[in-house]
């Protein structure tokens, strides 16, 4: 879009024909061109170029609060996940401490011959699952807690 200027200079000897006694063209000539270009009107042809870096400036940023969004729709979904498994893992301990009551007061009971070693056997199988399901739910509890830091970003790698 700047003016263009051209400076263009040369010189040209040519030794004369003969005519008879006489010699014709003779001589040397010099010659000095200027040429100026000055752009007055592009006819648009720039405008293209900023239209599209705007708009290619306009989609990166609409992609950047997309992934924003993800971002914390990613978060509030591992805080939900972590708020559940911690319920959970609470419930499997007061369950385990209800069987284990329940299969105290089996053993009891069994031991005075008020009860069937068949039912003692179900109390501790009851207290089996329930530990079980305990162990379980901690481990949940875990991974949820530990895919609530990664999408917090506070998950740190220690050697």
């Amino acid at each position: 879009m700047l003016p263009q200027v051209g400076l263009q200079g040369g010189y040209g000897y040519m030794h004369g024909l003969k005519v008879g006694d006489e010699t014709v063209l003779d001589g040397g000539s010099f010659s000095l061109t200027l040429n100026v270009n000055i752009p007055i009107f592009h006819f648009g042809g720039r405008i293209n170029k900023v239209r599209a870096a705007k708009a290619k400036a306009e989609q990166v940023e609409l992609e950047r609060q997309q992934l924003d969004e993800k971002m914390q729709l990613e978060l509030s979904q591992a805080a939900d996940i972590l708020e559940e498994a911690s319920l959970e893992a609470s419930l499997a301990v007061r369950s385990l401490a209800q069987a284990d009551e329940n299969l105290q007061l089996s053993r009891k009971q069994y031991e005075a011959g008020m009860e069937s070693i068949g039912d003692l056997l179900e109390a501790q199988t009851l207290w089996q699952q329930a530990y079980a399901t305990m162990v379980e739910t901690r481990c949940a509890k875990y991974l949820a807690h530990v895919k609530y830091l990664k999408a917090a970003g506070l998950l740190t790698v220690s050697d």
